[in-house]
């Protein structure tokens, strides 16, 4: 016998509704055109250069989430600024320059 008395796993089945569901999650390529997203509107991409906001569609009600990113292999990726109206990932390259990578994600839980 192990011990254990019970457990609780409970997983979210209604999407958006849980802490267990991502509130939102966007993929575009190095130009900033948006190629997969849940609640994201658009990309800003100002400029050109390793700098990618996303947009959400519905409000994420407060500040109080967590967000991560990632980009092209070798490269850096970093959420710079966030707020209930969007999340922003900054891009570096491999020489620590900010650059066009082959594409940028983030999911926001």
């Amino acid at each position: 016998m192990s011990g254990i008395v019970g457990t609780s796993h409970s997983k979210s089945k209604v999407v958006g509704r849980s802490l267990d569901t991502a509130k939102a999650y966007g993929l575009c390529n190095g130009s900033g055109v948006l190629q997969n997203s849940y609640n994201v509107s658009s990309v800003t991409h100002p400029g050109g250069g390793g700098d990618f906001k996303f947009n959400f569609i519905t409000t994420l009600g407060s500040q109080g989430y967590s967000a991560v990113s990632d980009c092209t292999a070798n490269w850096k990726s970093a959420i710079n600024d966030w707020n209930n109206l969007y999340v922003q990932v900054l891009i570096r390259d491999e020489s620590n320059a900010y650059d066009e990578p082959t594409y940028v994600s983030f999911i926001a839980f």
